[in-house]
């Protein structure tokens, strides 16, 4: 349907009617506007962002520790600085990793976290293998100082002097650490001493007082294992030996308390 309009000269001159032409708005000023709603947005989600991860939604609920032998749970967790207070989303794992490791008894740390409120650390602690004589001092195989040794400790006791730095090492002992680390439990208990002489001929002194004739810093790990069948077979038999001989591994003997050598089946 088509409109019609109706107009009669008495009605005067017809009124045109522009159109509205919208005021442009300036360039700076729509530039302003767009950056003050981006700013805006964005410091609405850096606000709701902090509230979130600082709320108590990821405070450390469990912490699990693996690993652990002579630490307790609680002192790693007192090393690390992991408190019901950690953030475990912006807690950094690195961190913890270096503040355990400064620890003389932690040898590796791993750490893992489990959202919203888990975090589990993973250690491999190192071992006490002698004793340093002097200043009575538990060392590890690496040489790393443990700490004082307190009341009876069933270790072979070492020459050597301690380094400085952070852990105090053991220097000068490289042999005598080589074969403590090398002798299995439980012989390394009833291992009193380890003396080296100057021609580096090594001589070890058990419980009982009996002497192991060791020879060099050489096949540890086979003159550690024969020393341990050794003195399983002398326990097994009744025998005391007065003196062991482990110059050959694979074909240890003894000389009894009549003085008589007798070769190990």
């Amino acid at each position: 349907m088509s409109a019609i309009t109706t107009w009669h000269p008495s009605m005067g001159l017809p009124i045109r009617v522009e159109a509205e032409v919208p005021v442009p708005v300036p360039r700076r000023r729509r530039r302003f506007a767009t950056l003050l709603v981006t700013l805006l947005g964005t410091v609405v989600l850096l606000a709701a962002g902090a509230w979130v991860t600082t709320s108590q939604i990821f405070a450390m609920r469990s912490l699990h520790v693996t690993g652990n032998l002579h630490l307790t749970s609680d002192q790693v967790a007192t090393i690390a600085g992991l408190t019901d207070r950690t953030n475990v989303l912006w807690v950094s794992s690195s961190t913890i990793v270096r503040r355990l490791e400064a620890n003389p008894w932690v040898l590796s740390a791993r750490v893992e976290r489990t959202l919203p409120g888990g975090i589990t650390v993973r250690i491999t602690e190192r071992v006490p293998v002698a004793i340093l004589a002097g200043p009575h001092l538990i060392v590890a195989a690496d040489g790393v100082v443990l700490g004082p040794a307190t009341g009876p400790v069933r270790l072979p006791t070492i020459q050597g002097t301690v380094q400085g730095g952070s852990p105090p090492r053991v220097q000068g002992a490289p042999g005598g650490l080589g074969v403590a680390a090398a002798i299995p439990w439980p012989a390394r208990e009833d291992v009193k001493l380890i003396a080296i002489a100057p021609d580096g001929q090594i001589t070890l002194t058990l419980a009982g007082g009996i002497d192991v004739l060791y020879g060099d810093a050489t096949q540890v790990a086979a003159k550690g294992r024969a020393l341990q069948a050794v003195l399983d077979w002398a326990d097994r038999n009744h025998v005391r030996p007065r003196t062991i001989d482990l110059h050959a591994p694979d074909a240890p003997a003894i000389t009894g308390q009549s003085g008589r050598p007798t070769s190990v089946p």
